[in-house]
């Protein structure tokens, strides 16, 4: 084999070798929550679901179910109850977590004369738009 030959197969082999790396790295990061992969935290779904979840004050006192997915609406929660008098909610965009048309955050509620609490919001993708599907205590996840 010619010194030429070699270095042709050893040019070709590390090529190979490089993008081979570049697919395992694509892959090993494709399945990473979007908080981990850093830009791709900032995707629209994050700031419709922090809008959503400032929203949801005013729509619960109004009786607005039409933040709430169907499963949700099905339940017959009465909005007015679902949250105190002058709560305010928060969302922690570092706590984002999506798969496919399901996602989840934590929230903090801020009451005047009252303790913070922290609770995590599941939303669902429907007609188009993200909707509460339910909540559950931040101890329980």
């Amino acid at each position: 084999m010619t010194r030429t030959r070699r270095w042709i197969l050893a040019g070709a082999a590390l090529a190979a070798l490089v993008a081979a790396g570049a697919v395992w790295w694509a892959l090993r990061t494709s399945d990473r929550p979007p908080a981990a992969r850093g830009a791709a935290a900032s995707d629209d779904s994050v700031q419709a679901v922090d809008s959503l979840v400032s929203r949801l004050p005013e729509a619960f006192a109004a009786g607005d179910s039409g933040v709430l997915s169907s499963a949700a609406r099905e339940r017959g929660i009465d909005l007015r109850q679902a949250l105190p008098a002058g709560a305010k909610l928060a969302m922690d965009r570092s706590t984002w977590r999506r798969t496919g048309a399901i996602g989840s955050a934590t929230v903090t509620m801020t009451v005047a004369g009252r303790p913070p609490v922290r609770f995590v919001v599941v939303v669902i993708r429907e007609d188009g738009a993200w909707k509460v599907s339910g909540t559950y205590d931040v101890a329980a996840a």
